[in-house]
């Protein structure tokens, strides 16, 4: 589970590094904002109509209009979600392990039965099944190699994080 952990981390902070933000602003808008909208228009599809992702859009445009202070927000509410996260040593988790269930399982599940519905309510089926399968399969592969070559990527990805942690801690 290190591994997952350690390779999510280090492509949020990659994208901060590109995009100028912060690893918690990279983070709350990918779980708090992309993700939900991304299911939301898979719902959409799935229902044929346009109201989720619309309504979801509004509540973003609210929001930025209201939100006078984005790293504030997004600082206060990953420590929120740390927090959450801690929450589940009580029931023997710990941070990463919390981290990977809740982050990363559970949203591949919601999307990959999305999917499948998806699949399942189109005129091609048998086609989209096997492309998803294949995907599913590429994913898959992805992750062996990822075992793989787990202790290089951990050495680099601590490495990152490390260096990330020492050059924004105030």
């Amino acid at each position: 589970m290190e591994i997952i952990f350690y390779v999510v981390a280090g492509v949020l902070y990659a994208i901060g590094l590109v995009t100028g933000l912060t690893y918690n602003e990279v983070n709350i808008i990918t779980y708090y904002f992309l993700m939900p909208f991304s299911w939301l228009v898979l719902l959409d599809k799935i229902f044929k109509i346009h109201y989720l992702k619309i309504g979801f859009a509004v509540f973003c445009v609210v929001f930025v209009i209201w939100c006078s202070n984005f790293l504030e927000f997004s600082d206060y509410l990953f420590a929120k979600s740390v927090d959450f996260l801690e929450y589940f040593g009580k029931y023997g988790f710990n941070y990463i392990e919390a981290s990977v269930w809740i982050c990363v399982t559970i949203p591949a599940a919601v999307y990959i039965v999305l999917t499948l519905v998806l699949i399942y309510k189109s005129k091609k089926r048998k086609r989209n099944l096997l492309i998803f399968f294949a995907i599913l399969l590429a994913i898959t592969l992805c992750v062996v190699a990822l075992q793989v070559f787990a202790d290089n990527i951990l050495q680099t990805a601590r490495a990152m994080t490390e260096q990330y942690l020492s050059t924004h801690k105030q």
